[in-house]
């Protein structure tokens, strides 16, 4: 019965008090509040961040800053891994700029995981909200990283590229929690999610040896499916699950927060001998998708189609986006080398 679950929200946190404060806001709002515990992953805040995470019952985990949150002995991995030890059923991972849109977020996410024991997650949509920047509502679209759209989930839905397997319909109601999808990743067509909008089924996360990295984990459940005999990994999306995210504050900061990134991937990540994924593993691919980036026309004309599609005048920032974070990230690779 849903009512005698167990569930772990994972936040991790470095000198974010007002965005955890509206993040816990939504959560002490959610339908399964009860049922919640809320680990905080904290890398040595000093802005009243902890104090706040005391303040609210959670449970906070400190760890030394590593620079970024995911991987092996990072902080979303110490949060979850506490999770687990707890005995949580469903360990949620979210961001600190996020919050549930919707007050039965959770119920939503976890209903069809009670429904598909085979299903090792799942995940939600970003909120377009109107009143939000043009960066702001164009990343709730496309993610954080338009060069990675042609290997993420989020964009290809966005775009259309990316049809769902099995559509659930057992509630009159559009945003039922017995509404929702049901898409298949395998490694001939191998899709990334976030680990910003994820609630993931505790014994599925036990079975590839707890939480890794984002991409890393759908690369396990894949690969654990695949020696199995069956054609991918399933994961859900439930109707009318949304989080808002606060992902991006201007254009430049957010190149700006690309070649940081590039840079930690080029000098640390892409040697990390525990990281599943490699993005330039199908090199063929990979170098087709940077000659398209640079080109520019073909990411206008996506604009366009979008900007008709949606009618939303964030999408005239695709282009620029695309070609910039490409810029970024062969800048990021070429100081690296040096």
């Amino acid at each position: 019965m849903l009512s005698k679950i167990k569930i772990g929200i994972v936040i991790c946190t470095l000198n974010c008090k007002e965005m955890l404060e509206r993040c816990l806001i939504s959560i002490n709002k959610q339908t399964f509040a009860k049922q919640v515990t809320i680990y905080i992953s904290d890398s040595e805040s000093t802005d009243g961040t902890l104090e706040l995470a005391y303040t609210n019952g959670c449970k906070v985990i400190e760890n030394v800053p590593k620079g970024y949150m995911e991987g092996r002995g990072m902080a979303k991995n110490l949060g979850c891994a506490q999770a687990l030890k707890d005995n949580c059923d469903y360990i949620c991972t979210i961001d600190s700029d996020n919050a549930f849109v919707e007050e039965d977020w959770l119920e939503k996410m976890i209903y069809p995981l009670e429904q598909n024991p085979e299903v090792p997650f799942s995940i939600c949509r970003m909120a377009i909200v109107p009143t939000d920047k043009a960066i702001n509502r164009y990343c709730s679209y496309m993610g954080t990283d338009s060069f990675a759209a042609y290997k993420s989930v989020d964009p290809q839905i966005a775009l259309g590229n990316l049809r769902p397997e099995t559509e659930i319909y057992g509630g009159n109601d559009p945003k039922s929690k017995e509404n929702y999808k049901l898409y298949r990743i395998t490694k001939e067509r191998f899709l990334i999610v976030g680990g910003y909008y994820t609630c993931f089924r505790a014994a599925a996360l036990r079975s590839i040896g707890g939480y890794w990295r984002d991409v890393d984990n759908l690369w396990l459940f894949v690969d654990q499916t695949t020696k199995r005999g069956e054609s991918g990994a399933l994961f859900a999306m439930p109707h009318g699950a949304t989080i808002h995210h606060l992902q991006a504050t201007g254009f430049w900061n957010h190149i700006k927060k690309k070649v940081k990134w590039g840079r930690h991937y080029f000098k640390e990540g892409s040697k990390d001998p525990e990281r599943k994924f490699q993005w330039a593993e199908n090199k063929k691919e990979f170098y087709w998708q940077v000659i398209k980036c640079l080109l520019f026309f073909p990411a206008l004309w996506t604009s366009i189609r979008m900007l008709i599609k949606y009618k939303d005048s964030c999408w005239w920032l695709h282009a620029p986006m695309t070609w910039m974070t490409t810029c970024a990230y062969i800048w990021a690779y070429g100081t690296c080398r040096k």
